[in-house]
């Protein structure tokens, strides 16, 4: 069991790590504008800080599980408020959706 929470976490470390970061210096800010309909201090205020703060708390988590619980929660949230998003007429796209019920998977699995 240890094995696949190691695994689930470095997965959901890696994606919400690389994603504030691609976030904070615009890289995919036009998917984020264009797929959730918020803005891009939206986007760089809130959404970014709380992925990172949730993959800190999920690389925390693997020495401590309470933390791993609350970063895996903080990921399904942002994952939650991106698929209800995404899901609004105009703004659906597959792959998008694809993804973040993936990451919501994997975060409510742990």
């Amino acid at each position: 069991m240890s094995v696949a929470i190691w695994i689930l976490s470095l997965l959901l470390i890696a994606e919400f790590v690389a994603s504030p970061i691609h976030l904070w210096n615009g890289r995919n800010m036009h998917f984020f504008t264009d797929f959730t309909g918020l803005s891009q201090s939206t986007g760089r205020n809130v959404c970014a800080p709380a992925m990172l703060v949730g993959a800190a708390l999920m690389t925390a988590g693997l020495a401590s599980r309470p933390m791993s619980i609350a970063g895996a929660a903080i990921i399904a949230c942002v994952c939650t408020v991106f698929l209800v998003r995404l899901a609004a007429p105009g703004r659906r796209d597959a792959l998008g959706i694809f993804a973040y019920l993936v990451f919501w998977a994997l975060a409510v699995a742990l």
